[in-house]
């Protein structure tokens, strides 16, 4: 049972299903599966030297660039793969994810549609301007609720504080029918839940989409979600602060729109890169006092922060 749902978690990571085979792409493919994103990308390459005509290895050597976003790469790949197969849902997917991550969300749309995404399609359509704006440099709210899951304070609209949870398996800033009403959303891209019931304990959830446009932290010992602006100065000075306290980085891979992949291992179990944690990702840990464990995710008793991301390769340029 546990062989079969790291297989089921680890899917989305991998893209579409591949078969065994005896082509060119045999090693690349073996080299993806087995998490070796660099050698793979490399593989992929060398191939479309010699056959510049291979679908599969334009859309694989994209996809790899998506998940270190590296978006160059990216765009490079996956356009030419559909200039050779303008019907593949993967590629388009996997490009409606590049520009969506770039806040493109013009040239994601019609990709999104491509897929058959129309409630993506229409929500990124609808986007004009600037879509997000973020002023100050650090934010940190404290948790107002721990237990079943973490809560935070925040404002719609500068209307009173509403209660969100927050959580990496889901994309966007979804609210309330009653919180959306009670601050005027009329007209714009936001989603909300018609089921507004009695037993909901939250106003709304903050995703991925969200939360990947800052370093986020969360913070389970000193319950709190903190997030910084996202420059190259800040991200050096976490590192740093990680090194000092003798913490280990994991890499982390962001799949499709919002599954968060890391290395990790259960019990003494080899490493892999199909395990998804959730609400937070820990890219680098210290030891501190307990807390309590996430729902829904591994248990990480001694963990000081989960700090989240999407990183880079080491042979890709930070974005």
């Amino acid at each position: 049972m546990a062989a079969l749902a790291g297989v089921a978690t680890a899917a989305p990571l991998l893209g579409e299903p591949t078969t065994a085979q005896a082509s060119p792409g045999g090693d690349a493919d073996a080299l993806f599966r087995a998490g070796h994103f660099e050698q793979a990308g490399r593989a992929y390459e060398e191939i479309l030297k010699k056959d510049p005509g291979n679908v599969h290895a334009a859309r694989r050597r994209g996809y790899v660039g998506l998940l270190c976003n590296n978006f160059p790469d990216t765009e490079k790949y996956l356009k030419k793969a559909i200039e050779l197969a303008p019907g593949d849902r993967e590629a388009h997917r996997f490009l409606a994810d590049c520009y969506t991550r770039q806040d493109k969300f013009a040239l994601a749309a019609p990709h999104w549609k491509a897929v058959g995404y129309q409630a993506y399609a229409t929500l990124f359509a609808a986007f004009h301007g600037r879509p997000y704006e973020i002023h100050g440099d650090t934010g940190r709210a404290p948790f107002v609720q721990l237990d079943p899951i973490p809560q935070v304070a925040a404002s719609l609209n500068g209307w009173p504080l509403k209660r969100f949870s927050f959580y990496t398996r889901v994309d966007s800033l979804g609210v309330s029918a009653k919180a959306a009403e009670e601050a005027g959303l009329r007209d714009i891209p936001v989603r909300w839940s018609d089921g507004d019931s009695g037993e909901q304990s939250d106003d709304g959830m903050i995703g991925t989409w969200i939360l990947y446009h800052f370093l986020t932290t969360v913070d389970y010992a000193d319950r709190s979600l903190i997030l910084r602006r996202r420059t190259p100065e800040t991200a050096r000075k976490i590192r740093a602060e990680a090194e000092q306290a003798g913490a280990q980085p994991l890499p982390l891979w962001l799949a499709q729109e919002h599954l968060l992949f890391s290395r990790g291992s259960v019990a003494t179990r080899r490493r892999s890169a199909s395990a998804t944690p959730s609400p937070g990702t820990p890219t680098a840990t210290r030891a501190h006092r307990p807390g309590p464990a996430a729902r829904g995710s591994s248990s990480w008793p001694t963990s000081r922060t989960a700090s989240t991301s999407p990183s880079t390769s080491p042979w890709t340029s930070p974005t």
